[in-house]
């Protein structure tokens, strides 16, 4: 058997009339309510359904004096209207005169408002085109393809921007016009020794403290920042390979663009962050590379000169505060002393006691 349903407003305890009908009158009210939704009544139920001995015992009152008081109570406040035929509920046809829905009314209420939201699959007749021919459905699998790659997350461009036309062509380095002699390359290490890291302690102009070679241009763009920080780099990697240290060694990246860029940008937002300036973010990445170049030189490899260990962000923020002579004592190519930086001696032959603790050489005749 289906069940029945009946409309209750939620304030019906506040409202004035149920308040005035009391306990007894608003269980009456109630009752009322739901035997016209279960008789579909229309606002009318039959004298036989609320008689005060019918009332007291389905609604479980002490006895029939409660139930007559309560519909006399529920009368009283206007709630129901006594009539030739039965009680009607006060004001059905305006408040309470919209049916519940049954369930098969419900359903099928909802399949056609699917019917009606689900997007149409015929496309229109446009140059001749069938309204529900394979052209149509080609093209409403496209619009589908669409939607769904808008839906999904966007990965990072990791183009490189085009450098401008006087960075597009840059000629090939002479590296035999940039050799190094063993007295130059002294000369040049004890110099780096006495160069002290850049102090952010004092605000300098643009331009002050910025190597030569790597002015700040007025007005320079982020990107063209970074183009001089990694033209600055590979300098040093001419540089390096032209002391003779891994010539050979694979080439650097001409252009920053993925991890490499992204390191670059962490490294500048954390000089930022720290409080340093715009030209003294611009000494300290430059510093960062002569660091880089003067380990490789002081090693005498090149291992550690690589664009993921130099623009590492937790290693760039040491280098970024480590002088330069700092990084030469840790140097495993030389030694410091009174007169300089001299390479150390090459490890002493092995010497035995005796010949008889020398190693037979002679070859097995067996297996000569």
């Amino acid at each position: 058997m289906a069940q029945s349903w009946c409309k209750v407003s939620a304030q019906l305890d506040s409202n004035p009339k149920v308040r005035r009908a009391g306990n007894l009158g608003r269980q009456v009210f109630e009752f009322a309510l739901r035997r016209n939704a279960e008789l579909d009544a229309g606002g009318v139920i039959p004298r036989s359904h609320m008689d005060p001995w019918y009332l007291a015992d389905v609604l479980m009152m002490s006895g029939q004096s409660d139930a007559e008081s309560g519909l006399s109570r529920a009368v009283q406040a206007g709630l129901l209207v006594e009539t030739e035929t039965g009680y009607a509920i006060s004001g059905w046809d305006d408040d309470w005169g919209k049916k519940p829905l049954t369930e098969a009314q419900r359903k099928r209420i909802q399949r056609a408002k699917s019917r009606n939201d689900a997007p149409s699959q015929k496309c229109p007749d446009i140059n001749g085109t069938k309204p529900d021919g394979p052209e149509c459905h080609a093209r409403e699998e496209k619009r589908k393809e669409e939607k769904r790659e808008s839906s999904l997350p966007r990965a990072i461009p990791q183009s490189v921007p085009e450098p401008p036309q006087a960075l597009a062509v840059m000629a090939a380095p002479d590296l035999g016009a940039m050799a190094v002699t063993p007295a130059e390359f002294s000369v040049e290490l004890a110099a780096r020794a006495a160069d002290p890291a850049p102090d952010l302690s004092k605000t300098a102009p643009a331009s002050a403290g910025t190597p030569e070679e790597h002015p700040i241009p007025p007005g320079e763009s982020a990107w063209h920042r970074k183009r001089r920080w990694w033209d600055a780099m590979l300098d040093a990697d001419r540089k390096i390979r032209a002391a003779g240290i891994e010539p050979n060694a694979p080439s650097l990246p001409k252009n920053f663009a993925g991890e490499n860029e992204l390191n670059m940008n962490r490294c500048e937002r954390q000089l930022i962050d720290g409080g340093a300036t715009a030209s003294e973010v611009d000494e300290k990445m430059l510093h960062i590379v002569a660091v880089a170049e003067t380990e490789a030189i002081a090693k005498g490899n090149r291992k550690y000169f690589l664009p993921a260990l130099i623009w590492d962000p937790k290693r760039a923020i040491r280098s970024a505060d480590t002088p330069l002579s700092a990084v030469a004592d840790r140097g495993a190519r030389g030694s410091k002393t009174g007169d300089g930086w001299k390479p150390r001696a090459p490890p002493a032959p092995k010497r035995f006691a005796s010949t008889a603790d020398e190693p037979d050489l002679t070859p097995d005749p067996r297996t000569a």
